[in-house]
């Protein structure tokens, strides 16, 4: 039989591929088998390791029980030669003895249970706090003394520069901050010591740009407005402070108290985010004592609230006093009043608050008392000023260097009160030490006419 020369071409390439297929699966079942084989070789090295390791195991064992055997027969030893020696005890000192060893033996059996328990109580504790603090991921970081707000054009930078920079320092001495521009920016630098002064200034300003209108009359109006709106906004920020815990309903001024520790800083550290994490932090140690959760919960969010109360003494009392007009109970209250040790806790609950309070305020970076103690200095000096005869309020400006006075209209005629004024202040800060160099005291009235004093230099450190 012959075939065409095509169809010897075809044939061959039929069988070249057939060849192929079966060097193929030749290939592929030595490729499972060299996987089946390395998967073996693996089990096997792994088998060697585990017998290594009980190999281990069973050596050091070994070794622990011929440490005991040897212990033992130095005890035996030991027992028999002190046998020998009782041997030729009489009765009587046979018993002392006994009784004798019988109390040192209980003597180093208690020593060695109370160093144990001791020793667990301690590990408990630390696992304790350790667990708590990890889960508890309050944010440390605290804002500075700036506030901005963003303008949209150049005209309204204009406009609130104001003609010779009148209108900006109109709104300065009103609102009680400082107000600036970088050079080519449009936003509104707003500096103040107190948090709450920077929002209520953002808010005015804000308020006041559509409307292009400042006028003394109308900035007043607006400021009114937007301390109206923040307290309405602290009190959301305390509901929502009181969900995000979990805790029942509290009353309702409580809820304001709550949203204005948001604005308030204890050495650098933000007020709200301190109590929630006491809060949180006190929750965490009665769940796991077994204690009342909700009490631990509320006297740790509710242990600052007094700072938000002005003019007092202690914030502890005055916060526990506020939270029993407020309906809280006796226990929180006692919570609340105990935590600086003024008062002796009446509960466990009310124990675990000045630890988490310590753990709150101790952490790394979360305190800057350098800041605050310069605040407090400010602070005294406007609280002051705000006690004398005819003075409405009183702001610090330029890092205290200037003294905003809102004084009656009936001072600004009168030079004499004018001089009273300053001089009163003069002789405070002097003897406080309060200021170093020179300060300018400005007093504003309800009259459209400033009175600002000249430079007074008083001696002491800022």
């Amino acid at each position: 039989m012959f075939f065409s020369r095509k169809k010897l071409h075809t044939l061959k390439e039929e069988i070249i591929q057939e060849a192929q297929k079966q060097a193929d699966a030749i290939v592929e079942q030595a490729q499972d088998f060299q996987r089946s084989l390395f998967k073996k070789e693996t089990e096997i090295e792994n088998e060697k390791r585990l017998l290594k390791t009980k190999k281990g195991e069973v050596t050091k064992k070994l070794k622990h029980v011929q440490t005991k055997e040897k212990a033992l027969e130095k005890k035996e030893k030991a027992l028999l030669e002190q046998l020998q020696k009782t041997a030729s005890f009489s009765e009587k000192e046979a018993v002392e003895e006994v009784r004798k060893r019988a109390k040192k033996d209980a003597r180093l059996l208690y020593d060695q249970t109370l160093f144990s328990e001791k020793e667990q109580f301690e590990n408990d504790a630390k696992r304790l706090l350790i667990t708590a603090l990890e889960r508890c991921s309050q944010n440390q970081t605290s804002d500075t003394h700036l506030s901005f707000l963003e303008l949209h054009t150049k005209e309204e930078k204009a406009l609130l520069i104001g003609k010779k920079g009148c209108v900006i320092s109109l709104l300065e001495k009103l609102l009680g901050v400082s107000l600036f521009f970088e050079e080519t920016s449009l936003l509104l630098h707003i500096s103040a010591f107190h948090p709450l002064k920077r929002e209520v200034a953002k808010k005015t300003i804000a308020t006041l740009l559509p409307e292009k209108n400042f006028q003394r009359g109308t900035v007043l109006n607006a400021k009114e407005k937007a301390e109206i709106a923040i307290e309405k906004e602290c009190e959301k920020r305390g509901i929502e402070t009181v969900h995000e815990l979990g805790l029942k309903p509290m009353h309702e001024d409580l809820y304001t108290h709550i949203g204005k520790l948001f604005f308030h800083k204890s050495l650098g550290q933000n007020l709200l985010e301190h109590s929630k994490e006491v809060a949180i932090l006190s929750g965490i140690l009665a769940s796991e004592l077994t204690l009342d959760v909700e009490k631990a919960k509320r006297m740790g969010l509710l242990h600052d609230i007094g700072k938000t109360i002005s003019n007092i003494d202690s914030h502890a009392l005055a916060g526990a006093a506020f939270a029993k007009g407020c309906g809280e109970n006796s226990t929180v209250v006692n919570g609340i009043e105990s935590h600086h040790k003024e008062k002796e806790p009446i509960s466990f609950e009310a124990s675990l608050i000045p630890i988490c309070d310590r753990i709150s305020a101790t952490r790394k970076g979360a305190r800057n008392s350098s800041q605050t103690k310069f605040f407090e200095r400010i602070n005294d000096i406007e609280t002051h000023a705000k006690s004398l005869p005819h003075v409405k309020d009183a702001y610090s400006l330029r890092a205290g260097k200037e003294l905003i006075l809102l004084v009656d209209p009936d001072v600004s005629l009168h030079e004499n009160r004018k001089k009273e004024l300053q001089a009163n202040l003069c002789q405070y800060i002097d003897e406080k030490k309060h200021i170093r160099g020179s300060l300018q005291i400005t007093l504003l009235s309800d009259q459209k006419d400033f009175f600002t004093s000249k430079n007074i230099s008083v001696s002491g450190t800022i």
